[in-house]
């Protein structure tokens, strides 16, 4: 598909990945659809996260509710959580 890069995954963005609940495909998936950005976590972005590339290279992921969720109560996080995991299940049905 012309137009859409192919990045590597790190293993630090693939634990970091794990520790979010995406799965390696889903990373990828994220980073070939992400777009540029200004964020201090990263420079590319894609929905609710950001992703550090270098080279190609997806060296972390982080997503925005961290950011949000450090100013909110616990059931406005928990909320926030649970829509992330649905939009997740809602663009990426085959993926578990």
């Amino acid at each position: 598909m012309a137009g859409f890069r192919e990045f590597e995954i790190s293993p630090a963005a693939m634990e970091q990945a794990g520790a979010l609940g995406i799965t390696g495909i889903e990373l990828a998936r994220l980073a070939r659809w992400s777009a540029p950005v200004t964020h201090a976590w990263g420079n590319r972005r894609n929905g609710g996260y950001v992703l550090r590339v270098e080279a190609g290279v997806v060296e972390g992921v982080h997503t925005l509710v961290t950011v949000v969720s450090s100013h909110r109560t616990e059931e406005q996080r928990l909320l926030d959580k649970e829509r992330v995991i649905q939009a997740i299940a809602k663009h990426f049905p085959d993926s578990k």
